[in-house]
């Protein structure tokens, strides 16, 4: 049976220097809202989608409700300006084995690949091109697309059929990611997760929080294919 991946990218396949994420959200955030937040404000973005965090920062900052509907239909494209000058491999590296498991599964008969991040699709290709993957990803669904990131996996699976021709269902789709939106996203809709503790969570969490499989990192790259194939 022919398996669909859905990425995550963020702690999962990449990862942001010196809080490079936050800098530019931030500032994305005062030119939509014009509330200046704190360059060491704690916010955690892990497994979230970029409208649900431009949302919270919203609710946390009393940003009236009026602005936050009208500007959120400008987050993507403000986004994108913040974060363009960033996105080389300065700022934005890849974790080990990233590259080498993509390209082993690309290259897998059994193995279709797909996105499914909480950024704003046009950072989601800028993060992955500056590092040489945005090719092995032809569709996806993207933290533009929904606030709420369960509402993601019906998303990538349309425009997993509408871009290869082949049907997928739950049984047959694999998130890939490392936090526990990941997991919720997933589990909402009966899917199997490969967790990665390369994000924010120790591998004992990603399996109490009920992911399948879960591997310190994609080092290992032919075991970690051979487990994912396997699911």
């Amino acid at each position: 049976m022919k398996k669909l991946f859905l990425f995550d990218i963020d702690g999962t396949l990449t990862y942001s220097k010196n809080r490079i994420a936050h800098k530019f959200t931030f500032e994305a955030f005062e030119e939509l809202t014009g509330v200046a937040v704190p360059e060491d404000h704690p916010s955690s973005f892990a497994g979230k989608t970029d409208l649900q965090i431009f949302r919270e920062l919203a609710a946390e900052f009393g940003v009236d409700s009026e602005v936050v509907e009208r500007q959120c239909v400008h987050v993507s494209a403000v986004l994108e300006r913040r974060f363009t000058q960033y996105a080389t491999t300065e700022w934005i590296a890849l974790l080990p084995g990233a590259a080498e498991v993509v390209e082993k599964l690309a290259a897998h008969s059994n193995s279709t690949m797909g996105l499914l991040t909480g950024n704003v699709k046009p950072n989601a290709y800028l993060k992955l091109r500056c590092n040489g993957l945005d090719s092995y990803f032809s569709f996806g669904a993207f933290g533009c697309d929904h606030a709420d990131r369960t509402k993601l996996p019906p998303i990538a699976l349309a425009r997993a059929e509408e871009y290869t021709g082949t049907i997928f269902t739950h049984e047959n789709t694999i998130i890939v990611g490392d936090a526990l939106g990941d997991i919720t996203c997933a589990k909402a809709h009966g899917m199997k997760v490969f967790g990665v503790a390369t994000g924010g969570l120790p591998a004992e969490a990603l399996r109490e929080y009920g992911a399948d499989i879960v591997v310190d990192d994609f080092s290992r790259v032919d075991e970690v294919c051979e487990m994912m194939l396997g699911m």
